[in-house]
């Protein structure tokens, strides 16, 4: 039979075309692409293969003006057993799996129970080994093993080493967030961040959000063959550190003294700013509130954001025009007649007015005795005709200055720009038709103080980055010479007399150590409803009075029997002496006993504090157990003539042991757990309320006993509770009660004085 190829060729030459022409086709659009679509499958390629990404920057930490940390980015872990990642999709090789693992969980679960029970010190082995098990037999995709709280890169780290927690399926969430060290402690300046955002609340950390934040970069994610290679685009730029004039210590003692005060008068609130004169340095900040539960509790930022009719304090700055017009001299007569005086149909009152008044005195008494009916009167006076002179003397002195703080919400004074009536100058005179901020009163004290230089209050000093200055803040002049050199002398000879004179109505804040000057105030709180029987009481001054190094205002919100100088003037003494006993100097060399040599003695607590101390007096120190956090707790030891520094970190729910600590070390330490710290007697920790190792729940109350003995009767709770029971004397220096009226409106009674 002949091959049919007449039939069998055609067919083959069709196939042979089409796969020709099929060929051709490929071929031809295989070029076009490779030329007239290049660049768009480039394009195409790019977007595929590679991945822009952001790259979160690093936020600066806040320092103190000693470089301790108040303000730091921290990683934090959650940490977790996925019990079923393992798992095959065929069901025979699923349970093989199943089988192996399970026998390595039964044989492992107790040492790795063991493990994290010491770890993590907020369970017992018995209770991980619980949980664990638990876990497995619900197939749980995400056993959460730390409890609320997170866990640090220490503990993190330990777990994750060990080889065997590997077949559990160990996985961790990392978080970035923002760490306090020293707790409460000048809260409302640093700042505080919005629970679980990236949004600063207040404070330095919304005012330099900016620097701290830094830049994002960002790269580009490319796949080269079987790997991805990161290219950078625009590189991270980290946040700078903010290094402020904030110091711990003197911030403590400012807390204390003003929380001891508010404690024993059950005031509504109070506040303190301490200044270093020469360079307008805030070295402590501090406004404190009586919560419902009836404690005391850093509130918002009222030293910086409250105007406040100044009352008394405002005399020195009325004076000081005058002074500086050439109108009066220190003995200047001024009279303050029988304690009142009538000012159209106003009357103005003294605090001496029920025993007939001190007649005529001094302009340097009247201060003294902080008269309202002097001061008003001289100054009425002299400036009745010409008030517009008497108004920009006192913005020529710069008490209306906007201050330009970093912080945000901070108050601009706001003073009178005219007179509305025959009254507004006589009690303008004396700190009432006026509201300035404590931040900026403070600011004119300090402007005394500093020989009539007034500076701009400063607290961030440089910004680093990488520990190179990337930009300093320098002290601000506002007013080079805020009046004349003689005009000056004559206020600091006034408030001089103010704590030391004969008839001082701030002689509670004399101290027997060194001379300090100041004024007293007291005003009474104005509202739509008339005057209030509420007064914002004050002392502003500075200290050393012959060579002033700081400048102090203290302010109390509080009820009838309110005084400056009674109540405000022994905070400013407490805080003055705290803080003039840390400028002592010490010479080491010479007070060296290299006969009767011995070791200092330290309080457990703050490990990093006791190492900085052993530092500083060249004792030799080994530091054990101390990890990176901010916090180690512990005792020290010696061995010879080397301190050893033994760590005792415990967290979560489990009750450390204090005793030894000093009160401050003992309450910060109990509070972060969240327990409610009550404190009785004073010096070290003898004895607590629980016991070592005892578990602890949040708001859980405990107490502690310092000295030598429980049940102290001079114990701070009981002082406080004594002072509520017993009603509150006042002075001579307090006004009677009168009827309330609008300080704008003609005012028939009288005006309480500082």
């Amino acid at each position: 039979m002949r091959f049919p190829s007449s039939k069998v060729i055609p067919r083959y030459i069709v196939i042979a075309i089409v796969f020709i022409a099929t060929a051709v086709a490929i071929l031809a659009k295989a070029g076009y692409t490779m030329t007239v679509e290049r660049k768009y499958w480039t394009t195409v390629k790019d977007s595929s293969n590679n991945r822009i990404i952001t790259i979160p920057p690093s936020r600066g930490n806040i320092y103190a003006d000693g470089g301790e940390v108040l303000a730091a980015t921290v990683p934090a872990y959650d940490i977790y057993l996925d019990f079923m990642s393992y798992e095959k999709d065929t069901l025979n090789r699923r349970k093989k799996d199943q089988h192996k693992r399970d026998s390595v969980l039964y044989a492992k679960v107790d040492s790795v129970s063991e493990l994290l029970a010491e770890v993590l010190k907020d369970k017992t082995a018995e209770e991980y080994k619980a949980h664990i098990l638990k876990g497995r037999e619900n197939n749980a995709r995400h056993l959460k093993l730390n409890g609320k709280r997170y866990i640090n890169y220490t503990q993190y780290s330990q777990i994750r080493s060990l080889a065997k927690i590997r077949w559990f399926n160990f996985n961790a969430e990392k978080h970035i967030r923002r760490c306090y060290p020293y707790g409460n402690l000048a809260k409302r300046t640093i700042g505080r961040f919005y629970a679980g955002k990236d949004t600063a609340m207040y404070g330095l950390e919304v005012g330099l959000d900016t620097i701290l934040r830094g830049t994002p970069g960002k790269e580009i994610k490319e796949k080269k063959y079987n790997s991805t290679v990161n290219i950078p685009i625009t590189p991270v730029v980290n946040g700078c550190d903010v290094h402020t004039t904030l110091n711990v210590v003197m911030q403590n003692i400012v807390e204390e003294a003003l929380r001891e005060k508010l404690e024993e008068l059950s005031a509504e609130y109070g506040l303190c700013i301490l200044m270093e004169v020469e360079t307008g340095d805030v070295k402590a900040i501090t406004t404190i509130g009586r919560a419902k539960d009836g404690k005391y509790y850093p509130i918002q930022n009222w030293a910086l954001s409250q105007r406040l009719a100044p009352g008394s304090v405002f005399k020195p700055m009325s004076f000081l025009v005058a002074f500086n017009d050439d109108k009066i001299e220190l003995n200047t007569p001024a009279n303050a007649g029988n304690g009142t005086h009538k000012f159209y149909d106003r009357t103005m009152r003294d605090a001496s007015w029920r025993n007939g008044g001190a007649g005529m005195i001094t302009v340097a008494e009247a201060i003294e005795r902080s008269s309202n009916v002097a001061v008003s009167t001289t100054i009425d006076r002299i400036y009745r005709k010409d008030t517009t002179a008497f108004i920009n003397g006192i913005y020529k002195l710069g008490v209306g200055e906007d201050l330009k703080l970093p912080i945000p919400g901070y108050a601009i004074p706001k003073i009178r720009p005219r007179m509305w009536s025959g009254t507004t100058l006589p009690w303008m005179s004396i700190g009432y038709e006026t509201e300035i901020p404590p931040i900026s009163t403070l600011t004119f004290y300090n402007g005394i103080a500093n020989g009539g230089k007034m500076v701009r209050p400063r607290f961030v000093t440089h910004l680093t980055r990488d520990d190179e200055i990337v930009k300093e803040y320098p002290v601000s002049v506002i007013r080079p010479q805020m009046a004349k050199p003689e005009a000056i002398a004559n206020i600091q000879e006034c408030l001089s007399r103010v704590v030391k004179g004969k008839h001082a109505t701030g002689k509670k804040a004399r101290s027997e150590k060194f001379e300090i000057a100041g004024k007293t105030g007291t005003a009474q709180i104005w509202s739509d409803k008339g005057f209030q029987s509420q007064y914002i009481v004050s002392f502003a001054g500075y200290f050393p009075a012959d060579k002033p190094k700081y400048s102090m205002i203290v302010c109390i919100k509080e009820g009838p029997g309110a005084s400056g100088g009674g109540h405000c003037g022994p905070v400013f003494r407490k805080v003055a002496e705290n803080v003039m006993a840390l400028n002592l100097s010490t010479n080491y060399a010479l007070a060296t006993d290299s006969i009767n040599a011995h070791m200092p003695t330290l309080s457990a607590g703050d490990m990093n504090a006791m190492e900085r101390i052993l530092t500083e007096l060249n004792i030799e120190n080994d530091l054990i157990g101390m990890n990176d956090n901010y916090y180690n707790w512990g005792s020290c030891n010696y061995n010879n003539d080397k301190a050893i520094l033994a760590t005792e970190n415990t967290s979560g729910n489990v009750m450390p042991k204090v005793i030894g600590y000093g009160l401050r070390d003992a309450v910060f330490r109990l509070e972060n757990l969240g327990l409610k710290v009550k404190a009785k007697g004073v010096g070290k920790v003898t004895m607590q309320s629980i016991a070592p190792g005892t578990k602890i729940a949040r708001n859980q109350e405990v107490i502690i006993w310092l000295g030598n003995r429980k049940g102290n009767e001079n114990d701070s709770t009981m002082t406080a509770q004594n002072n509520k029971d017993n009603p509150r004397k006042g002075n001579g220096n307090d006004q009677p009660k009168t009827k309330a009226v609008n300080p704008a409106t003609p005012q028939k009674n009288g005006e309480r004085k500082g």
